[in-house]
């Protein structure tokens, strides 16, 4: 219980992620031995790969099945850069499963893309670092044409699953599409950290698109801390939308901050979105309520120290007492 109080503690205030301690697997200077440290781990075995330098990818990088991948930067302060190509910074394939703690999903100003696109059955879980400056962009012909979704992270219909429990996702853009900061088909799970100034934005006269700055949700979204806040749309809910099937959407995926809609209230959710619990308890919660068990089992071990070593130095001394005395009965 100490261990994982103290691990909140380095968490909550040093960012230093607790689940991801200690020298790295490999350490990678270049798109080659990134991607080869990547193929060559282990099957169903956690592995860090730990990048030494900012690198800008030729082509989107994969992370195939059962493949467990954690993503980190060599560097005391601060995050190194995956920068990507056109298209999708990275790929979670069905059955892997991406790790970030420490690095910056990013592309050139120039470059269009989207960070990370999560698909049915992969997994993303994100500890700490950035993505951002990423924009997905679709192109209309009418209703049922291609769109974009997710700037920032895509999560498939209908099982794959984002989980956030630190980090940022900021300045991502979904151009005629849904979700700035993330577009979720499927489950995520907000723990931590923040996902602030996305935006959907709108360019055509032929569909009404941009929805959702922060996050659009047409699946499961359950939100336990962080901040969903200062974010844009063109139409509906700034900084969370929802839509699709299921309960209606609660406060759970309403924004803790501003945001906006030039279409709409830029925080209250929209019919029956999705489902989507409550704020329920943030990270510093859990530590206060650690930090309060820890201190309550320690008080009760002392004052039960403190009573058994009285009595028997008591006793003690009534025994010495009676041994000075000649008076000890065999």
């Amino acid at each position: 219980m100490v261990t994982l109080t103290s691990c909140c503690l380095l968490s909550e205030f040093n960012s230093v992620s607790p689940f991801v301690l200690g020298t790295p697997d490999k350490v990678v200077n270049n798109e080659t031995e990134l991607r080869d440290a990547i193929n060559n781990a282990p099957n169903k075995k956690s592995h860090t790969i730990a990048i030494n330098t900012d690198i800008t990818l030729c082509s989107s990088l994969v992370i195939p099945a059962n493949k467990d991948i954690t993503l980190t930067s060599n560097k005391a302060l601060g995050h190194y850069k995956l920068i990507g190509p056109y298209g999708d910074t990275l790929t979670v394939e069905e059955r892997g499963l991406l790790k970030l703690d420490g690095v910056i999903i990013t592309h050139e100003s120039n470059v269009l893309g989207r960070g990370i696109t999560v698909n049915s059955g992969g997994t993303l879980i994100m500890y700490r670092g950035e993505i951002s400056g990423n924009s997905a962009i679709g192109v209309y012909w009418g209703v049922g044409g291609p769109s974009s979704a997710g700037g920032g992270v895509y999560i498939t219909y209908p099982a794959g699953v984002f989980e956030m429990y630190g980090g940022k996702i900021s300045d991502n853009y979904a151009i005629n599409g849904e979700g700035g900061g993330v577009n979720n088909g499927g489950t995520f799970r907000m723990f931590g950290g923040e996902i602030v100034n996305n935006h959907a934005t709108f360019i055509t006269n032929t569909v009404d698109h941009g929805f959702g700055g922060g996050v659009y949700n047409a699946g499961t979204f359950e939100k336990y801390g962080g901040t969903i806040s200062g974010n844009t749309a063109h139409f509906g809910d700034g900084n969370v939308y929802h839509t699709g099937s299921g309960s209606p959407g609660g406060d759970g995926g309403s924004s803790n901050g501003g945001g906006s809609g030039s279409g709409g209230d830029g925080e209250s959710s929209n019919g029956d979105g999705g489902i989507s619990k409550g704020d329920g308890y943030s990270l510093k919660y859990v530590i206060i309520i650690c930090v309060g068990v820890v201190g309550l089992v320690v008080g009760v071990v002392a004052v039960a120290l403190f009573f058994y070593f009285g009595r028997r130095m008591k006793q003690m001394e009534t025994k010495f007492n009676a041994l000075s005395q000649g008076k000890v009965e065999e």
